[in-house]
């Protein structure tokens, strides 16, 4: 008796109006239709607070990267100021170490940046790991510098910061190619170069020792190209064979 009218039709009627209206089967547990429906939205829930997290550390980094930019355009534009103030061969040296080349850079505030071949740019204490686009930006502007770069008027003062001295009259720096076998050779060459062009500016042109001066001032250039071909001398030429 009871069997038939668990079977009849009225009564799985009123088992499925029950589950649909109240989530519950007929013996008052979660139906399955209930279960399914809440795991979804729990997964949905899940997917959307992973989004949002995806979206704040993409924005944290986007930010990261904008701020370390904006450092080093800074940086890059500081040095070109620095060194068009102050365009001497003092401030900077290259240094090799195991087949690896370095540059420094000294500002007239005692402040230092290196750049090397391994990814980084140095100022101070702080270590920026760039992209080849950056590195070949500071690299032509390191190159740039050591062309241009010219001794200190003879009797400059120079200046100290932070116990360093940095500048000073000729005779007080001392040799940055002194550690070269023929370092004093390539400083005497630029010396006489610069000792003649000096002279020559001062020099009227109907002057009779204004050709002799002359001669004397190309041959000195001549030797010193042969000396920078020869011995690597001021140009970073490892900076130019790096592997990007």
């Amino acid at each position: 008796m009871n069997e038939a009218v668990y079977r009849s039709p009225n009564w799985l009627k009123k088992v499925l109006d029950f589950e649909l209206h109240t989530g519950e089967d007929i013996k008052g547990k979660v139906s399955k239709k209930e279960m399914r429906e809440k795991a979804a939205e729990e997964a949905r829930r899940a997917a959307e607070r992973e989004a949002e997290e995806s979206d704040r550390k993409k924005r944290e980094a986007e930010e990261e990267q904008s701020r370390i930019k904006s450092e080093l355009d800074n940086l890059f534009q500081d040095m070109i100021r620095d060194f068009s103030n102050n365009p001497y061969s003092d401030k900077y040296h290259t240094k090799t170490v195991d087949g690896l080349t370095t540059f420094h850079y000294t500002f007239e505030n005692g402040n230092t940046i290196s750049i090397g071949d391994d990814n980084t740019i140095r100022y101070e204490n702080v270590t920026y790991t760039v992209s080849t686009t950056y590195r070949s930006k500071f690299i032509k502007l390191a190159n740039e510098i050591i062309d241009k770069g010219r001794s200190r008027p003879s009797g400059y003062g120079g200046k100290k910061s932070g116990g360093r001295y940095y500048g000073g009259s000729s005779k007080a720096k001392s040799n940055k190619y002194a550690s070269h076998p023929k370092g004093n050779v390539y400083q005497t060459i630029k010396d006489t170069i610069k000792s003649r062009e000096d002279q020559l500016k001062k020099m009227s042109k109907t002057d009779p020792e204004r050709v002799s001066l002359q001669n004397e001032l190309d041959a000195a250039k001549r030797r010193l190209k042969e000396m920078q071909d020869k011995y690597k001398f001021e140009n970073l030429v490892g900076f130019w064979d790096f592997k990007y």
